[in-house]
């Protein structure tokens, strides 16, 4: 029989252990006594990076519909607005008010 490991924070663990079902934060993992959790506050930092990833080609290309805006002379208001959504998104309260990998992975920023 093949013995699965599981390696968490340079720790190798037997791969029957009790882990996180999603692997969504996989660098957060911890080992806590048998049971393999979720740094919260490392899973936030994670999860804020993806926002920043995701968010960049957004606000590139809302710099390509504010130029167009401008040399046309038409409204630039609601671009300017959801530039500044973007921008404020990894400091939405919703990410530091989750408690768990569950509800953070369910928040819908972007």
């Amino acid at each position: 029989m093949v013995q699965t490991y599981i390696n968490v924070n340079g720790q190798s663990v037997e791969g029957s252990i009790d882990r996180p079902s999603s692997r969504s934060f996989r660098s957060a993992w911890q080992l806590e006594g048998g049971v393999i959790t979720v740094d919260m506050t490392k899973a936030r930092e994670i999860y804020r990076d993806k926002l920043r990833q995701e968010r960049g080609p957004l606000l590139e290309a809302l710099d390509v519909q504010y130029m167009r805006a401008m040399e046309e002379g038409s409204e630039t208001a609601a671009i300017i607005a959801e530039k500044k959504r973007l921008r404020g998104v990894t400091s939405d309260k919703a990410i530091d008010e989750a408690d768990t990998a569950e509800q953070l992975e369910a928040l819908n920023l972007i």
